[in-house]
């Protein structure tokens, strides 16, 4: 029983070892060029001071200017 066992295991690992090494290789990812411009968003008149408010806290202040 044990050796019918071992030899089993010895089989299925054989399998699996020769279907990962007949994989092929993954094509390299396809780069889509991101844009940025003000057209894909706009911004209503309205939002802009909120915009301006949140473009400072990010980008211009610091933790203690907050």
């Amino acid at each position: 029983m044990r050796l019918r066992l071992r030899g089993f295991s010895i089989v299925l690992t054989t399998l699996i070892l020769a279907a990962c090494a007949n994989q092929q290789p993954t094509p390299p990812p396809t780069r889509i060029p991101i844009t940025t411009n003000d057209a894909t968003f706009p911004v209503p008149p309205a939002l802009q001071p909120q915009i301006t408010f949140w473009q400072n806290v990010y980008a211009v202040w610091g933790r203690n200017q907050v």
